[in-house]
């Protein structure tokens, strides 16, 4: 049976290459368990659960002189065990994250998915509160790729030239498409644009280190931003994307 201690080595190095798959160093690891409240007592600790690990077929490393671990890799059996423990949060975040990153919704919304996942990669990396206001302009730059995508397939009555409008701009996306949904629809596709405007000023707040404030931001910040950002792309294209359009409306390819 997994020890704790094994369990949350899975559970990080799964944490630390969703996106690459590519094996991991010692120090990054640390880091990672630090941030789930989990740092073993001494680094040799995290030797042997390693050690242990790899005899049992859950990860390949290779170790150096002085307890150091290097080239850390969860096995097919050891990424399985990693997300059988992982809470349900920690679940809903990475099927949605699939969804992201998708044939279909890469297709749809090139532009936004490439930046967004650069910041997913960033917050989940080794320096994520270093790069926390860098990860608050990827976001930015998502947001405001989807607004201008929306407005192309899902069309817009005179919507802002200006990017950076995105809360009007997604609004003027609301205002053209919300009578061709069911009153039901239509009250999530507007509070769905509600939501947008606060997370848009979660973003900004994000990518200027919340200076206004004099409070820095923090991880959960980037966290919130990242996972705000999202849902809302997927739940905006979803709902969109039920419109009933009469058989004679000239529509957008992809609408």
């Amino acid at each position: 049976m997994l020890q704790p201690l094994e369990l949350d080595l899975l559970v990080a190095i799964d944490r630390l290459t969703r996106d690459t798959y590519l094996p991991v160093e010692q120090d990054a690891v640390l880091d990672e368990l630090q941030r789930m409240d989990s740092t073993p007592p001494h680094a040799m600790w995290l030797y042997y659960a390693a050690q242990q690990l790899r005899d049992d077929g859950y990860v390949d490393a290779d170790f150096a002189g002085g307890m150091t671990i290097v080239n850390l890799k969860l096995t097919r059996e050891g990424r399985e065990a990693a997300r059988a423990v992982v809470d349900p949060m920690e679940k809903v975040f990475a099927e949605n994250r699939s969804k992201l990153g998708s044939e279909d919704f890469r297709a749809a919304f090139p532009n936004a998915y490439e930046p967004w996942a650069d910041a997913a990669k960033l917050l989940y990396g080794n320096d994520a509160v270093a790069q926390l206001s860098t990860i608050g302009h990827k976001v930015r730059e998502a947001a405001q790729a989807f607004a201008t995508t929306a407005i192309e397939t899902f069309s817009a009555d005179e919507p802002p030239s200006d990017v950076k409008l995105v809360k009007k701009r997604l609004g003027a996306v609301i205002a053209q498409n919300r009578d061709a949904l069911s009153g039901k629809k239509r009250k999530v596709l507007e509070d769905l644009g509600n939501l947008w405007e606060s997370t848009v000023d979660l973003i900004e707040r994000q990518e200027h280190s919340a200076q206004k404030e004099g409070k820095p931001v923090t991880f959960e910040d980037g966290r919130r931003v990242v996972s705000l950002t999202m849902y809302l792309m997927l739940e905006f294209a979803t709902i969109l994307d039920e419109r009933e359009i009469p058989d004679n409306a000239a529509i957008l390819e992809g609408g």
